[in-house]
């Protein structure tokens, strides 16, 4: 993970994190070509590199509209989600691209120079650089649509798969979640990677064939809501919350956030709540660190006994025969 907060280092430490992203071995073209790009951002660039694939969750809040100048030196395909924010990229003069929050698409550059405009606001963006081998080997052949963009590629135009954005559905933000969240660091931990962003690309796919605009815009908001329950509850294992007070942090009703819950994750609000607890207890108990009534207290339970209950309800053992099981 590259975060950027200091503003006196901010625009070389944006440029150089950017410019090392392996684009190709053209170094001389560098990615972003001015500092002065930077001068309002606070860029939070995750990076991570897999079988040739380099997934890119760019996370920011800009002050102003900024503007520059963009050089791609090789040819290749970008998947782009937009969760939050919005890009506007200008190729010429009637050759333009914009995505919105809430929007993707698939790009294709060849060796171009485009002006980037990104607007004042918080922004949110992940971007799959996937090799133009790749892309093309997994491509679709049975639609019009996925034969004229290989015809493009072909051609070496600058193009977006689809001259409509598609919406991020609910399956598409779960992919997004699970591949910018996890951490992958063995070698078979990294082809469970690869395994999603193909996945991913699927769905886009899929999306960017059928698009029903208005439904999934909404599903999108919904979703992001039910994320941002799921982080509250993951970072407050030693806190209650009721139904109501949740609901009213993620903006929404406890009807809605009871029933898209369990929608988004196949589960009821309280019963994921008690299985991450109890999953965080056992890798306390684990490491051997705490103590088992300062462990029940990290995730809620006021009376240790409570806590043993409820450990062996679920695991068939109580924390203190785990413990000795496990050290």
């Amino acid at each position: 993970m590259f975060a950027v907060k200091d503003n006196n280092i901010m625009a070389n430490k944006a440029v150089d994190i950017l410019n090392n992203i392996n684009i190709s071995h053209a170094k001389e073209m560098p990615i972003i070509q001015n500092q002065d790009f930077f001068a309002n951002w606070t860029p939070n660039i995750k990076l991570t590199n897999i079988y040739g694939i380099e997934i890119i969750r760019i996370t920011t809040s800009v002050e102003k509209e900024q503007e520059g100048f963009l050089s791609i030196p090789a040819h290749f395909v970008f998947q782009c989600f937009i969760l939050k924010g919005s890009a506007q990229l200008e190729i010429s003069e009637h050759n333009h691209f914009e995505l919105k929050s809430g929007m993707h698409n698939i790009l294709y550059f060849p060796k171009i120079k485009a002006k980037l405009k990104i607007e004042k606001g918080l922004h949110d963006i992940l971007l799959i650089k996937l090799p133009l081998v790749d892309f093309k080997q997994y491509l679709p052949s049975d639609k019009s649509i996925f034969c004229e963009f290989k015809e493009i590629i072909t051609q070496n135009k600058a193009s977006f798969l689809s001259p409509k954005n598609g919406m991020i559905s609910n399956n598409i933000l779960q992919l997004i979640e699970n591949i910018s969240h996890d951490n992958f660091e063995e070698e078979l931990q990294l082809l469970f990677l690869k395994a999603k962003v193909f996945e991913l690309l699927a769905f886009q796919l899929q999306s960017l064939c059928t698009h029903c605009p208005n439904s999934n815009k909404c599903n999108l908001v919904i979703a992001q809501k039910m994320y941002a329950v799921k982080d509250i509850m993951t970072k407050n294992l030693g806190e209650y919350y009721s139904l109501k007070e949740l609901a009213g942090k993620v903006g929404t009703n406890e009807f809605t956030l009871k029933k898209e819950f369990k929608n988004t994750f196949g589960i009821p609000v309280f019963e994921y709540w008690h299985h991450i607890k109890m999953g965080k207890a056992k890798e306390l108990l684990t490491q051997n660190i705490m103590p088992i009534a300062e462990i029940s207290a990290a995730i809620g339970y006021k009376n240790p006994q409570h806590f043993s209950t409820a450990f062996k309800r679920m695991f068939n053992l109580t924390p203190r025969a785990y413990k000795q099981n496990n050290i």
